[in-house]
């Protein structure tokens, strides 16, 4: 992975995101311990298309997002992560985008 130090000025945001590791024996999601992670938190309403699941794969809807999240790609998101932002609150994650440079993973945005 190659990182610029440079972009480290524009991770200003903490969030604390808090790893899917499976489920209980209920079949509720469990998560591993919280993690604090420096980023920018960009609040700005945008649609995002999520693809069908399910008997209906077919359907594509769109909802939409509070914010958008912009971290380093070794992190390694996963749309059933738990994430809680700086004011508290506990979006869900509705899509994880990871964009890469010449030398492999650089950046993801994570829509909640």
């Amino acid at each position: 992975m190659s990182w610029e130090t440079e972009f480290e000025e524009f991770y200003t945001d903490e969030v604390i995101r808090s790893a899917y590791s499976g489920q209980d024996g209920y079949g509720q999601p469990s998560h591993s311990g919280a993690k604090k992670h420096m980023c920018r938190v960009v609040h700005k309403p945008q649609v995002v298309r999520q693809g069908g699941t399910g008997e209906v794969q077919d359907t594509i809807r769109e909802v939409i997002s509070k914010a958008q999240i912009y971290t380093h790609a070794d992190i390694g998101w996963d749309l059933r992560d738990e994430v809680t932002l700086a004011d508290g609150t506990t979006p869900k994650i509705l899509q994880i985008i990871n964009y890469p440079d010449e030398t492999g993973p650089h950046h993801s945005v994570v829509y909640v």
